[in-house]
C-alpha cells in the first residue's frame, strides 16, 4: 500500500546522511512507529546502505531496537 495512505506522520524524529526519520502512526492500528524518508538525488546513492540496514534489522528481535515492518519505494 500506499505509505501516505497508511500512516500519519507525528514529527520528525531526526535527519541524518541519507533522509529523515519521522515517527509515525498506523491508522489501521494505531501503533506508533518510526520510518525513514529518503529524498531526492540521494535514492539512488543510499539504495545499497539502505538494503544492508534492512538487512540486519529483518533479523532484530529485541526491546531496545526498533522493528522492521517493510519497505515501500515510489
Amino acid at each position: 500500500g500506499d505509505p501516505q495512505e497508511t500512516f500519519a506522520c507525528l514529527e520528525m524524529l531526526g535527519r541524518g546522511a541519507d533522509g529523515a526519520i519521522w515517527k509515525a502512526q498506523d491508522k489501521r492500528s494505531g501503533e506508533v512507529v518510526a520510518f525513514k524518508v529518503i529524498c531526492g538525488k540521494r535514492v539512488d546513492e543510499a539504495i545499497d546502505a539502505v538494503q544492508k540496514e534492512i538487512d540486519i534489522w529483518q533479523g532484530c528481535q529485541h526491546a531496545n531496537i526498533v522493528k522492521y515492518h517493510g519497505t515501500y519505494l515510489s
